[in-house]
């Protein structure tokens, strides 16, 4: 045991989080998420174009051929 630490002997403690916390985090961490892959669109709009291109030319192909 640290001398720092003293009063921490007991260890991790879990906290309950109520249900109105977690939803509202729920979208938080939703709308951080999308302003990140926003901004990356915006500093990489090459790859980015280029990556939705063949994703939407992957799901197209298969559609179009289908008998």
């Amino acid at each position: 045991m640290s001398i720092l630490f003293s009063g921490r002997a007991s260890g991790a403690k879990a906290n309950k989080i109520n249900f109105i916390r977690r939803f509202v985090m729920f979208f938080v961490n939703h709308l951080r998420q999308a302003l990140f892959s926003l901004g990356e669109l915006w500093r990489t709009p090459g790859s980015s174009l280029m990556t939705m291109a063949v994703l939407g030319l992957s799901l197209t192909l298969p559609t179009t051929l289908h008998l």
